[in-house]
């Protein structure tokens, strides 16, 4: 009871001693009020604040002492005798101090025996604590050793049970064993898919009682994703559903824990993995990871090996078919000459039906297969020295008897003692190989077309006569270059099947004109060269050159057509005319060519030898291509213009446009030198469209000073070049649009020979011309090689009597005649005529009697500058009718 107290005292609050103080006090001064006497006060005061310090401690008999002084101070004032009060406070104080002492003293007492008693107490707690703890831990130590007891008698299970098991049948016992083994529900053993990356299949899916279907599926849909990610074991041993929850396949298992480890092969690359899962959380974690760990190893073994026998088997498989499906032959030979093995591509380049008959028929190669066998003893020397041959080409016998080319690949195979057990390689079919390269051989030195040695094979002939030139220097030949004329308009018009006939009876008629041993090669095109060699002077050459002038003469009978065409000829012996024996082939052919380009200038069908002058021209000639293609841009282009009068009214019905060049150092060059040279270079077109522009610039200037009508027409010539390019017709259209010249007001003349040269592009632009409502006018009809049928299918508008024709009327009956007949046609046709070159009064009064509607010519006016028209024009200076 009194621990009981003193336990309540001692753990209540500090004024509780002051509490008790004070019901002390009130306890006596109601006593006193009562008229009750209380015998000795201060010794009752006293014990209780002993009883304080004693039960509460320091704290409440110090609070209890200190509330009993203020009531003996308060008592003592009280008092209203004076002597009393002398003696009394000191009697006070010396009490008061007696009963802070004793409560001090009996307060730290009882504080020591109280916390003594707490201690102890709180030392017996922890003592039946421990006890307990140890005692715990006795039964975790006890279920701990009967766990591993458990764990070595499952781990020497699963080893026992999966010992004797290997390759695919491995992993599901492991999967099972290792299920009951840690008392998971489900164990999964996955391989990577080599060809899928990111993609496993399962190779064991135990599902707690039964094996589930194996699958394919991606990483980034599962949980073993981190496994690949950390390379590394990865353990959720609880809650795994709510740190993954957007892993549905967790939530269909009902998977609580995880344990996933990565299964590493000899590359230290992942192939698969092991995992765990269970439906409860995990609870030992080193054991179940100890195992796992222990059992990592062989999976991956085992794996590997799988991984091997798989691959063994694919690549047997695809060699097996590489075998059976080459397209080259793969065979097995004896050093004896007979077949140990052969694929269907081997029998059928050889012409059997299958191996099997190939290997029995075929029982000495040498004999049997080598057109030549000496080539079999040279294949087995190499083998026999070097081991292996590439690229062995030889003749062989096809079954039906026909010779083919194979090309052989070959090895020898040794047995352990380094002799040569059999040959083993590959055949492939190059026949068409073969033949390909001789024609690309036959093409590379003959013509395609005519069958005749090409440029190549010439120089090379050339060159070999140079060197035996060199050595006899009484040796003479010579180099004849033809050029067909005007094959360009017969292949055209006719057609290029007409066209390649004509060069093929062309060489034909070469061939069989010139002497045995010489040399008639087609260099290109319409181009032809003949090596007359063994000749005794220049004159023999000059002969076989006319000869073939008058053989290439006489008309070619192509498709029931007669043709008639010339050539040509230029020649150059093996000495220069300096005396000086060439040295190049080519450079004897550059003079030979230059010396045909002369004789086509010339134009009299005659064949020209080379002499110097020649090549000086044509540097001259060279010199004014150079000078021409700056033309343009230094302005040196100008134009003049010559009226076109009606012979009807009187008036002028139109201008021609007629290039001129003011060359700087030559002055003014005349037309006749620079536009065919213009023409032949190409830079007829640009040339060309520069003058369209400027003449249709000139007409609407002419126009808004109003010094012409809106029905006078310029006209401009077009040629061949340019009606080559396909924007032809959009080039004129953008010209009219920039200088705001109607079509109407233009007209275009095209020689006859362009139209026939370009005929069908020709017809088409012109039609797309016309529909513009562009005038189109032949220039100098009557001496082209036209053909009238075709005439009628142009749009032609007007025709232009060439001057040939019209300068002899009044002098010759029959050139009468042909411009009649001109005129009588146009009309007919519905076309206008325009006669050129009209110069006397004889000739207009004669023209406009026949019916010809325009003039043209010096009898109206020369050509005249742009100023010098003007003057004519305000000043009515040209010949009026």
């Amino acid at each position: 009871m009194r621990y009981r107290i003193r336990k309540i005292l001692y753990q209540a609050p500090f004024w509780t001693g002051g509490l008790m103080g004070l019901l002390i006090v009130g306890t006596i001064e109601v006593l006193k009020h009562w008229g009750f006497r209380v015998p000795v006060p201060f010794l009752f005061l006293g014990l209780t604040v002993m009883l304080c310090a004693n039960l509460g401690g320091l704290n409440n008999g110090l609070t209890c002492a200190g509330v009993i002084s203020i009531y003996i101070i308060y008592a003592a004032w009280a008092q209203q005798f004076p002597t009393i009060l002398i003696l009394e406070p000191i009697q006070l104080s010396f009490v008061i101090l007696l009963i802070f002492i004793t409560a001090i003293l009996l307060g730290r007492t009882t504080d020591k025996n109280n916390r003594l008693i707490l201690t102890l107490k709180t030392t017996q707690s922890e003592l039946r604590q421990r006890l307990l703890e140890l005692a715990e831990i006795n039964a975790l130590l006890d279920q701990e050793n009967q766990e591993r007891q458990q764990a070595e008698t499952a781990l020497q299970s699963l080893i026992l049970e999966t010992a004797s098991v290997t390759g695919v049948e491995f992993f599901p016992a492991l999967a099972r064993q290792l299920s009951l083994a840690l008392g998971v529900r489900y164990v999964i053993v996955t391989e990577v898919i080599p060809e899928l990356p990111g993609r496993v299949r399962t190779l064991a899916f135990w599902g707690g009682d039964r094996f589930l279907e194996n699958a394919e599926y991606d990483l980034d849909q599962t949980l073993c994703t981190q496994v690949y990610q950390t390379r590394s074991l990865t353990f959720y041993p609880d809650r795994v559903q709510e740190i993954f929850p957007h892993i549905l396949s967790l939530a269909e298992l009902n998977v609580v824990a995880y344990i996933g480890l990565p299964l590493f092969g000899r590359s230290d690359k992942i192939i698969g993995h092991l995992c765990l899962l269970h439906d409860q959380p995990i609870k030992n974690e080193a054991r179940t990871q100890s195992m796992i760990h222990i059992f990592a190893g062989r999976v991956a073994a085992e794996l590997e090996r799988k991984q091997a026998e798989e691959a063994q088997k694919q690549a047997e498989a695809k060699y097996r078919s590489i075998f059976e499906n080459a397209i080259e032959g793969i065979f097995q030979t004896t050093p004896d000459g007979y077949y140990l093995s052969a694929n269907p591509a081997l029998a059928r380049i050889y012409g059997y039906d299958s191996p099997e008959e190939l290997i029995q028929q075929l029982t000495n190669i040498s004999e049997q297969l080598y057109v030549d066998p000496k080539q079999r003893e040279e294949f087995c020397k190499i083998m026999t020295e070097q081991g292996q041959i590439s690229g062995f080409q030889y003749q062989v016998y096809h079954k039906d008897g026909e010779v083919i080319w194979i090309s052989e690949n070959s090895h020898s195979v040794y047995d352990n003692h380094g002799n040569i057990l059999y040959y083993e390689g590959t055949i492939e079919d190059i026949t068409q190989r073969k033949q390909a390269e001789e024609k690309l051989l036959y093409n590379a030195f003959y013509d395609e077309l005519t069958t005749l040695p090409n440029r190549s094979l010439f120089i090379d002939r050339l060159q070999q006569s140079l060197a035996h030139a060199q050595r006899r220097s009484d040796a003479l030949f010579a180099v004849l270059y033809i050029d067909l004329d005007r094959f360009k308009v017969i292949n055209d018009s006719l057609g290029h099947a007409v066209g390649n006939q004509l060069l093929v009876e062309l060489g034909q008629r070469l061939m069989n004109t010139v002497r045995d041993g010489d040399t008639v090669a087609r260099l290109n095109g319409d181009e032809f060269a003949v090596l007359v060699e063994d000749i005794q002077d220049v004159q023999d050459a000059t002969q076989i050159a006319e000869r073939i002038s008058m053989i290439l003469a006489q008309p070619f009978q192509l498709e029931q057509q007669e043709v008639f065409t010339s050539a040509s000829i230029g020649i150059t012996f093996n000495f220069q005319s300096t005396g000086r024996l060439y040295e190049s082939a080519e450079e004897l052919l550059r003079d030979a060519d230059t010396a045909m380009r002369h004789a086509k200038y010339l134009g009299q069908g005659s064949p020209q030898l080379f002499d110097q002058r020649m090549q000086k021209n044509f540097r001259s000639r060279l010199q004014l291509e150079t000078d021409l293609r700056r033309a343009i841009e230094r302005k040196e282009l100008l134009l003049n213009y010559q009226l076109i009068v009606s012979l009807v009214t009187g008036e002028i019905a139109g201008f021609e446009a007629l290039a001129r060049w003011n060359h700087p150092q030559r002055g003014l060059v005349s037309p006749v030198q620079f536009i065919p040279l213009a023409e032949e270079t190409g830079l007829i077109v640009p040339i060309g469209e520069w003058v369209l522009k400027t003449a249709c610039e000139q007409m609407r200037q002419w126009q808004l000073e109003h010094l012409i009508n809106n029905t006078v027409t310029m006209s401009v010539n077009v040629a061949g070049r340019q009606f080559s390019q396909l924007k032809l017709v959009n080039m004129i259209q953008e010209v009219l649009e920039e200088t705001g010249l109607e079509a109407k007001n233009l007209r275009l003349e095209i020689t006859e020979g362009v139209i026939m040269e370009h005929f069908e592009s020709a017809t088409t632009q012109l039609q797309e011309l016309r529909d513009l409502g562009i005038q189109l006018s032949i220039d100098d009809f009557g001496t082209g090689y036209s053909s009238l049928s075709r005439l009628q299918q142009f749009p032609i508008d007007i025709l232009k009597i060439d001057r040939s024709f019209v300068s002899p009327l009044g002098s010759k009956v029959e050139n009468r005649e042909i411009v009649e007949t001109i005129i009588n046609l146009a009309v007919n046709l519905k076309m206008s005529v325009v006669a050129e070159g009209v110069e006397t009064l004889e000739q207009i009064l004669e023209l406009k009697q026949l019916g010809c509607h325009y003039g043209q010519g010096y009898f109206f006016s020369r050509p005249l500058d742009t100023e010098g028209i003007r003057q004519l024009i305000l000043n009515h200076q040209f010949k009026y009718l």
